[in-house]
């Protein structure tokens, strides 16, 4: 964005370039139709909780599976991480318009669910190291935040972590 600066004290104007040089993009994504989606997922990521303790990450209280959720075979589980994998290809084509195929494809997600219940919370925290570029979340089951009117089924990327492009 160009803006004109004019100085009160003489007649001289200059023309001055905002550049957004340390900007976060952010690509959020609300998927339609995700109901019956989420209600599986939600199942099969409750009965995992039933059969493991989890990890202790980021999280205080609740529960955090282990960082494999993208190797879950169940269906819904792919169907969210080829969803990742299209916002991700997206995501690249916004930063750079010319991306060539090997800077789509060939990325490699590391997903997990993490389940809070009533005072659990996770502490904020960054993903940096391992090459990371991408962050994201999806709410499988929101129902406190849908009464914030916050919507369901909503998928966040920022870069920070979590998706490193394979070398």
């Amino acid at each position: 964005m160009t803006v004109e600066v004019r100085n009160e004290r003489d007649s001289c104007a200059a023309q001055a370039q905002i550049l957004e040089l340390f900007a976060t993009p952010v690509l959020r994504c609300f998927w339609p139709d995700s109901d019956a989606l989420n209600a599986e997922l939600k199942n099969v990521i409750l009965s995992r909780m039933q059969k493991s303790q989890g990890v202790v990450q980021s999280n205080r209280g609740g529960w955090h599976s282990e960082s494999d959720l993208q190797t879950w075979p169940e269906e819904s589980a792919q169907v969210m991480v080829g969803r990742m994998n299209h916002l991700v290809q997206e995501a690249v084509r916004h930063i750079a318009p010319n991306a060539k195929e090997e800077h789509l494809n060939g990325w490699k997600i590391k997903a997990w669910a993490n389940v809070n219940t009533q005072g659990a919370y996770n502490k904020p925290h960054f993903h940096d190291g391992f090459g990371n570029l991408w962050s994201g979340f999806y709410y499988v089951d929101t129902a406190r935040l849908v009464k914030m009117k916050t919507l369901a089924a909503a998928q966040n990327f920022r870069i920070g972590a979590e998706c490193p492009k394979k070398s």
